[in-house]
């Protein structure tokens, strides 16, 4: 059997840990955005698009960056629970 940090590390938490899928209308909302993305796109100029595209570019940057700092946190946390369970 495996550990648990071996589980998550591999992807696999528990059952109860497990979130559901999204449902149908989450995947509606994205393709609508994805589409009204691509308009805009083509109706944007060559420069414009260039801009846009760096800007999503650095949003992507900075919500990877957010996601790091979340999971140093929580890894922390977890950390220092596991250290007052087992230590000292």
């Amino acid at each position: 059997m495996k550990s648990t940090i071996t589980a998550h590390y591999y992807g696999n938490p528990p059952p109860y840990e497990r979130k559901p899928p999204q449902p149908a209308e989450g995947d509606r909302l994205y393709e609508k955005v994805k589409r009204k993305r691509e308009v805009l796109m083509a109706a944007m100029p060559t420069e414009q698009r260039a801009l846009l595209e760096a800007y999503d570019t650095a949003l992507d940057i900075l919500a990877e960056e957010r996601q790091r700092e979340r999971f140093a946190e929580g890894f922390r946390v977890g950390l220092r629970l596991g250290a007052e369970c087992f230590g000292e």
